[in-house]
């Protein structure tokens, strides 16, 4: 038995693209079309981003170029960014979006 310890894994096919900060805080990054082009061929169920990247992720999904001049998103990624793309405020909201199962025993 897991000794009344949660039973967590990680979804399977997720991928995480964010900077953390010493609190716990997902920050922005850039070069987001190439990421998600490249996890969408990766075949990834889910990718995480951080929600200050909520502007970008919008731009994209409606077919325009975001600042880092990365190009623009065709068709097929705008259509899987809507679907695959979560975005998390910290680092609980990405446990949260990124881990499967139940706790076995809550009493700790």
């Amino acid at each position: 038995g897991s000794g009344g310890r949660p039973v967590l894994q990680m979804r399977e096919r997720v991928g995480i693209s964010a900077q953390v900060n010493l609190r716990g805080e997902l920050l922005p990054v850039g070069g987001l079309r190439p990421k998600l082009e490249a996890a969408r061929q990766a075949g990834c169920s889910m990718v995480v981003l951080s929600s200050a990247n909520e502007r970008e992720v919008k731009a994209l999904c409606r077919g325009e170029e975001v600042d880092d001049g990365d190009g623009v998103a065709d068709d097929g990624l705008q259509s899987w960014i809507r679907e695959h793309v979560k975005l998390a405020d910290d680092m609980v909201d990405l446990l949260c979006l990124t881990l499967e199962g139940e706790v076995a025993n809550d009493s700790y």
